[in-house]
């Protein structure tokens, strides 16, 4: 489910609507290129969650998606990327840290505390009204290279961190990373759209290709062997 754009779809949409589809189109430009810093989160945080705690290992995390981000910013005409190469990009990376991932043994999980699922919707809310705020200081090159920055991702992987281990963190990653394409294909028509149809036309262009593309993921995913 987190391939459909729970946090950057509504992070876009409000820069549609505040900023302008011009900003928007190249914001989702960047969204598609900020998977591959999301990329370098998850494979850090992977690698660290084997020997330290939900903190450091989401710091690390953290500081590795920040760091890739600046590199990617730091390309000269960034924002003028084909839509080829914002797709490719992503995809390229994503298929790399799928091959990169660690191997852990399974472990118990601990019991779920009751306030769970309010503190997952808090942390959500407030990092995405946190993106949102900064939007007019970045510009649209690093507003939309933020905009998928782990935002669910970190709830996810850190709730399951703490419960599971880091074996709960590479069963998030099971579905979470393949989902992935479809949010890369959601971001590059969206940035398409954008700069050719009105607001919520180009919306729903957008969720409508992510919504064929996880179809497309998910039979596969039913398809393939479960993680030995």
């Amino acid at each position: 489910m987190i391939g459909f754009p729970i946090v950057a779809g509504p992070v876009l949409w409000f820069y549609a609507h505040e900023q302008g589809d011009a900003f928007a189109s190249r914001a989702a430009l960047g969204t598609a290129l900020g998977v591959v810093s999301l990329c370098g989160f998850l494979l850090a945080y992977a690698w660290a969650a084997r020997s330290m705690r939900w903190a450091p290992s989401l710091l690390l995390g953290w500081a590795t998606f920040s760091g890739v981000t600046l590199v990617l910013a730091s390309f000269p005409h960034s924002a003028e990327f084909p839509l080829w190469v914002a797709g490719l990009l992503p995809c390229l990376a994503l298929t790399l840290t799928l091959r990169g991932l660690p191997h852990v043994p399974d472990q118990t999980a601990n019991a779920v505390p009751r306030l769970d699922l309010g503190a997952r919707m808090l942390m959500t809310g407030l990092l995405v009204l946190t993106l949102t705020s900064l939007a007019p200081i970045l510009g649209p090159v690093l507003s939309g290279l933020f905009s998928p920055f782990p935002v669910a991702t970190t709830i996810l992987v850190v709730f399951a961190h703490r419960e599971q281990g880091p074996a709960g963190v590479l069963a998030v990653y099971d579905g979470f990373i393949p989902s992935l394409y479809s949010f890369v294909a959601f971001s590059v028509a969206l940035s398409f759209a954008l700069a050719r149809w009105a607001t919520l036309a180009s919306f729903a262009f957008a969720l409508v290709i992510c919504a064929i593309s996880q179809s497309l993921v998910f039979a596969r995913l039913a398809l393939r062997a479960p993680r030995q």
